[in-house]
């Protein structure tokens, strides 16, 4: 069944994010901040892909029941920039931005139909899975052949700012920064490691590790350093101490009491 034709959907795609209609908010929508509630959100921005997987790319609804193939989405990310109120319209543009022959990874924004300002963001991952046997199977060869042309339209897009994007708290930060980095970061550990030794071997964890152990040591060293250059200018080393074992090892110095 998966080399069956496709039921929906066509094989050329213009270079611009794919276009679903626009959409009223409804009063069901809106909760007690008077805007459009986070999980309507979700649900909208779902519907605009089943309007990009059954209308435009012929993987949605009428291929599950034939094929008995579907798509499941297994992680997504949504930014909530500007509020949607009651009886507003708003349309979804999705780009593609990477794909593999079990995968989608799209990018959706939802814009005011109005003027056009940037309501929210969506960024999925959908995994193709064969419904029968419950796991992940590959799309058929018109499938992925969709995918692709649409990948290959959508190349040239520029990579959305909110695509990739980490949650987390931004703090200020006292410590002084390196040179180069951005405000806020923190400086410590450096954003590329250095290598593991002079010839640039081992991997940037190792590099990190080994570059911390090197500022330890380097740190104990001057702060030992510092504790016996006092201990022998003033004469009170404690018998039997490390600091007193070294400089008795070196022999006696200038100032020392010994």
């Amino acid at each position: 069944m998966s080399d069956a034709a496709p039921l929906s959907g066509r094989d050329a795609y213009d270079a611009a994010p794919l276009a679903t209609p626009a959409r009223a908010v409804p009063a069901d929508w809106i909760d007690y901040n008077g805007h459009m509630n986070v999980a309507y959100y979700t649900m909208a921005f779902d519907k605009s892909s089943d309007v990009v997987f059954d209308e435009m790319l012929g993987i949605g609804e009428d291929y599950a029941r034939t094929l008995r193939m579907g798509p499941m989405v297994v992680q997504q990310q949504i930014h909530y920039i500007g509020e949607l109120l009651e009886g507003e319209s708003f349309i979804c543009e999705l780009q593609l931005l990477d794909w593999s022959p079990k995968s989608v990874h799209f990018f959706s924004r939802m814009l005011n139909a109005k003027d056009g300002s940037l309501c929210a963001t969506s960024e999925t991952l959908s995994l193709n899975v064969d419904l029968e046997a419950r796991r992940t199977a590959p799309y058929p060869d018109w499938a992925l052949k969709r995918i692709e042309a649409l990948g290959a339209a959508h190349r040239a897009l520029p990579r959305p700012e909110q695509a990739g994007a980490v949650i987390s708290i931004r703090r200020k930060c006292s410590a002084r920064r390196r040179p180069g980095a951005r405000r806020g970061a923190w400086p410590w550990p450096p954003r590329r490691a250095r290598p593991v030794n002079e010839r640039g071997e081992g991997s940037p964890s190792d590099g990190a590790r080994a570059w911390a152990r090197q500022a330890a040591s380097r740190h104990g060293r001057d702060a030992r350093s510092a504790r016996c250059a006092a201990a022998r200018s003033g004469g009170r080393r404690r018998a039997g101490s490390p600091c007193a074992r070294r400089c008795a090892a070196r022999g006696p110095t200038s100032g020392s009491s010994g």
